[in-house]
Formats: C-alpha cells, structure tokens, sequence
C-alpha cells in the first residue's frame, strides 16, 4: 500500500486555472491547494497512459542536460528518475488512488461518485483542497453529532477497535452509531463493491457476531459491501482504536457509546505523505501477520469471519 495517482494527459491544463488569491494578512487557499497537489504529484507512483514515444523523446531531452520548461516534463521526469513512473491504463478500481481525469467537471464527479473515489477534473479551479485537511481534535456527541467531519469518498475500510461490539451498561449500543459513522465514508454509494474489515476481541459468541455483521450491511444499505471480521485473543491490539480508508488514519477514543468523545483525521496525501503511508503500513503489516498465524477457529468458536485480507488495502 502506498501513495499512487493516476493521470491522464489533459490535466495539466489544469494548472492553466490557478489564479493566486493574495490578500494582505489572509491566507492564499489556493496557492495551499496548489502546493497540495504538487506534493501528491513529487511523492506518489505516478500511472499514465502517455505513449512510449513521449518518454522515449523526454529520455533523449534528459540525457542531453534537459530541462523541463512544463509542468507536464517537470512531474514525468521526477517521476521517472525516482522510479515512481509506470505507463499504466486508467484504474478506478485502484485502492487508496488519486485520479487527475481529462474529463469535464460534471462527467468527472459522476465518476468518482458512482466508483467512490477522490479525484478531479481537468477544469479544477483550485478554490478547493483535492484530499481534506488533517485535523488533531473535534468532539463528537454520543448521537454522533459532528461525525461530518471525517466525510470524504473511499471505497475500502479498515476499523481495528477491540471492543467494537461489546457494549456496556448505561451507554449507547455502538453498532448503530458505527453505521452512522460508516454513511459519511460510503456515502450512500451502492454501484461499486465496498470492503470493510473489522479486527477486534474474541467473545466466544459465533451467533453475536453473524448478527452484528448482519445488521452493518442492511443498516450501510449497500448490497456489495463485503464485511469480515478478525476476531483476536483479548490484548492483542490493546490500546488501538483506528479506522483506516483509502484516503485517512483516523484515530477513535470511546467515539461510539458517550459523549465528548475525541477523533481526529490523518489524510494520507495532505503533509507529511510518505510518513503517513509509513504509519498505515506499520499497523497494516501488524494485522497480517497476526491474521495469517490464527487458526480458524479456537475451540467451537470462530476466529475469521470471511478473509479480511480480501480488502484491498491489504492486497
């Protein structure tokens, strides 16, 4: 898993857009915006379907001391002396992808909204952020009131929380409030195939949890999501309570069941991109090699709920 962007040839014309928003003593969003995508495009493996002949005549213009007058050069050649360029077709079943699309501005949302993806048009004007901005602290209430903040489009998600469906006296059943949280990340998206993994404690109740995952996919109210459970010995990822998208680490205190209850947002593209993707690897790589060393099951009791690792953030 790793920072990946796909581009088509056209957008850079994008760029021909930015118009500087300069004001004494206020801040320039859209050169912020600016700097963000240039950030993703210098610290991502970038796709194209450009023809070989352009990176063949580029090739030649760099060993002849080249260099590069356009934004177009500029980002192929990093890429290509970073050995982050790959002549790949369009993916958008990609996971944890950016897509920079030739296409106009309505055609380009109808596609990342039918396949649950971030990306943007040629016609990006720069007014807004193309991945959200990471953020330390909001509260939300036990009615999950302010869970709008981590709305953005994913399609695979992964929730390590070990107490997730066990509910206690005097708080709030947690499943319902997970599919509350769930709506503001799938965003009613019922076209595309959707994944969620769930690691979290063994209860030695097999019906409990069939039940659980029963109720996350009529209440998600997508027919193609695919939802497994790892079901771990007690301990194991104590202390861990995230939910990794394709897009964001978030991290969850006590979010499900009580109020002021704290979250914040680690978006993997915005600052700091190849530590962020580091972070999800760590935790990511921790998942694996526990999941692949359980049995099945631990007695009569099941442990694997569905493979997990059928999630493509795992892949």
């Amino acid at each position: 898993m790793g920072p990946r962007v796909y581009i088509e040839e056209e957008f850079f014309s994008a760029f021909n857009n930015f118009e500087s928003e300069q004001i004494m003593g206020n801040v320039d969003s859209s050169a912020e915006n600016k700097n963000q995508l240039l950030n993703i495009l210098n610290n991502s493996e970038i796709n194209s379907e450009i023809p070989k002949k352009y990176f063949i005549n580029l090739h030649k213009k760099l060993s002849q001391n080249y260099r590069p007058d356009n934004i177009k050069d500029l980002i192929f050649y990093r890429a290509f002396r970073n050995q982050n360029l790959k002549i790949k077709e369009l993916n958008l079943d990609s996971p944890n992808s950016v897509f920079l699309l030739d296409k106009c501005l309505n055609e380009t949302k109808y596609i990342c909204e039918t396949n649950n993806v971030i990306g943007v048009s040629k016609d990006y004007n720069f007014k807004l952020p193309i991945i959200p901005k990471t953020f330390a602290s909001k509260e939300v209430d036990r009615n999950m009131n302010g869970i709008d903040c981590i709305r953005h489009r994913c399609r695979n998600v992964i929730i390590v929380e070990p107490y997730l469906f066990q509910d206690q006296h005097n708080f709030e059943p947690k499943t319902p409030n997970l599919i509350k949280l769930l709506k503001e990340l799938y965003l009613d998206n019922d076209e595309t195939n959707c994944y969620l993994s769930i690691i979290t404690n063994m209860q030695n109740n097999d019906g409990k949890f069939k039940s659980k995952i029963k109720q996350i996919i009529d209440g998600v109210g997508n027919a193609n999501l695919e939802v497994s459970v790892y079901a771990h010995n007690e301990g194991l990822f104590k202390n861990n309570r995230h939910f990794i998208t394709d897009y964001c680490i978030i991290d969850v205190q006590h979010l499900f069941d009580r109020d002021e209850a704290s979250i914040s947002a680690n978006y993997l593209y915005d600052g700091d991109i190849s530590s962020n993707f580091l972070r999800v690897q760590k935790l990511r790589g921790k998942i694996i090699k526990c999941f692949n060393e359980d049995p099945e099951k631990m007695g009569v009791f099941t442990k694997k709920f569905g493979n997990i690792l059928n999630n493509p953030l795992f892949k």
